[in-house]
């Protein structure tokens, strides 16, 4: 079952994808989880384990939807080499979210 806040319970699941630069999927998950936040690390290591079983050169950068916004993961991810690139807001708030103001709330906003 997958709940989202506000809604009934649906049978489901939540697919994640990661891509390459020419948008061929190198690596796949599901899960019964419903927000996408906590997946951003759990990705790129699947990611990194599909890439090294056929010898491929692991990711340089990691671009994802404001969904996957995790503080110690994407800390995590690039303390290993890897640039993350995830914009704390949503494209549809006008606004930051409360208290996400400074930091690497700040840094990653004037970065993309």
């Amino acid at each position: 079952m997958v709940v989202t806040t506000g809604q009934r319970a649906l049978q489901g699941y939540n697919a994640q994808a990661a891509v390459n630069e020419h948008q061929i999927v190198v690596a796949a998950e599901v899960t019964v989880d419903s927000p996408d936040f906590g997946h951003l690390e759990p990705m790129v290591e699947a990611t990194e384990r599909e890439l090294a079983s056929v010898g491929a050169d692991q990711p340089e950068v990691v671009v994802a939807d404001a969904g996957y916004w995790h503080k110690r993961q994407m800390e995590n991810v690039v303390s290993r080499g890897i640039q993350v690139l995830i914009p704390p807001d949503a494209g549809l708030r006008k606004n930051t979210r409360p208290g996400w103001d400074g930091g690497l709330y700040a840094f990653m906003r004037r970065v993309l």
